[in-house]
């Protein structure tokens, strides 16, 4: 028999490289104004996304069968100096907030990243955890 899943995993398991692929996206694009707490490296040279873990999920109704939901993720990096002299890299960790949405009449097949931003729990939204099984997921 199957275990239950919730939404939060199910997010986790099905969106992954999309997840993925738009904080890659983000960081490529913005590394420059990340808030990284790093120790080693003075100036940034480069910037490589390892992995990512999905802490949680909000979510919000909308009419008919639509949702939009907030995936706040952990990533983690390998950051470069810039200055070949020092060749320091570390690892780091950052959150996001991935503000998505999507039609559960289509099993969210129509999935959505409308925006990413730094997390941080000053910007929490009024909106409900999701720890609920997932009747998508078995």
């Amino acid at each position: 028999m199957a275990g239950n899943s919730s939404f939060k995993d199910y997010v986790a398991d099905r969106f992954y490289n999309e997840l993925f692929t738009a904080i890659q996206s983000y960081i490529s694009d913005n590394y420059d104004d990340l808030d990284l707490r790093l120790y080693r490296v003075r100036n940034i040279g480069g910037i490589e996304l390892s992995d990512i873990e999905v802490k949680f999920v909000s979510v919000n109704d909308l009419p008919d069968m639509k949702i939009e939901f907030d995936v706040a993720v952990e990533a983690e990096f390998e950051v470069r100096e810039s200055d070949y002299h020092y060749d320091e890299s570390e690892n780091c960790q950052q959150w996001f907030m991935l503000e998505c949405s999507g039609d559960l009449g289509c099993n969210l097949d129509d999935f959505t990243i409308s925006s990413i931003t730094e997390y941080t729990s000053k910007k929490k939204k009024a909106k409900t955890y999701v720890g609920f099984p997932c009747p998508f997921h078995s």
